[in-house]
């Protein structure tokens, strides 16, 4: 049922039911606080996040090291130890031995 009254000239209306100047500027200068806070957090975070990176990249650059200063170590002893066996000596029916320098 709509009522006879319009907003302003409602007797049941409460005059504190509309924000002040001075609480609609608080609001604004609360926003733009939270906007600025807001911006430094999530700078924060991605400077985090970037130092994170950087250390896992640094960690898997020396796992990577490692593995291939390991397999090369194992390949170079495994054709040590295949060098002086007998059945690398002859392989393919080619005698080895004849073709020592």
């Amino acid at each position: 049922m709509p009522t006879e009254y319009t907003d302003k000239d409602n007797p049941h209306r409460r005059d504190d039911d509309e924000p002040t100047r001075d609480q609609k500027g608080n609001r604004i200068s609360r926003a733009i606080v939270a906007l600025k806070d807001t911006i430094g957090y999530e700078a924060y975070a991605g400077r985090q996040q970037g130092d994170t990176q950087e250390r896992e990249k640094k960690y898997r650059e020396i796992a990577t090291l490692v593995f291939v200063i390991i397999t090369t170590s194992f390949v170079a002893t495994q054709a040590y130890y295949m060098r002086s066996s007998d059945t690398a000596q002859i392989v393919g029916g080619i005698d080895r031995r004849l073709f020592k320098f």
